[in-house]
């Protein structure tokens, strides 16, 4: 068992074993993602689609976790997502920097991570039409360059992927 660190309502300790297992499914499964909305607010998801025959493997990482929502994501697949800014940051965050992904999902969650850091900490909204088309167009890319350029150590200390 490892303590959980969060501040949030969640069990007082978690599986290390539950931990390697969803790390490892996350490896495999997970989307880290972010975008520009039509209200002109960056939105942060994290995300593990399967197919409606393995609800019961989502129920389990939601009930351990104890955050998250399962929905619908076509007629044949469900979604477990989490979406809160605040749970992102208390318990995703922590438990990947702690437990790091083995494959490329790592650069992608360190774009995630990068990002919600950077522009998600703070209510971002972006009023107005020239912030909204920079933003758009520019700083999602900045941002993925950025972490192109950063040196991240490789997890496990496999070769960085070239850039």
């Amino acid at each position: 068992m490892i303590e959980n660190p969060y501040k949030l309502k969640f069990p007082m300790s978690i599986d290390s074993a539950f931990v390697e297992w969803f790390v490892g499914f996350v490896d495999y499964e997970g989307t880290f993602s972010f975008s520009l909305s039509s209200n002109r607010c960056f939105g942060f998801s994290f995300k593990i689609p399967q197919s409606v025959y393995n609800e019961r493997c989502l129920q389990y990482i939601q009930q351990t976790l104890n955050v998250g929502t399962i929905t619908n994501d076509g007629p044949d697949n469900l979604q477990w997502r989490v979406r809160d800014k605040k749970i992102l940051l208390d318990l995703i965050i922590p438990l990947f920097e702690r437990y790091p992904l083995r494959t490329a999902k790592y650069y992608s969650f360190s774009i995630f991570q990068l990002a919600l850091n950077t522009i998600g900490v703070r209510r971002t909204s972006l009023r107005t039409p020239r912030l909204a088309r920079s933003a758009s167009r520019g700083r999602k890319e900045s941002l993925i360059l950025s972490v192109r350029r950063a040196s991240f150590p490789p997890p496990g200390g496999a070769e960085s992927p070239p850039g």
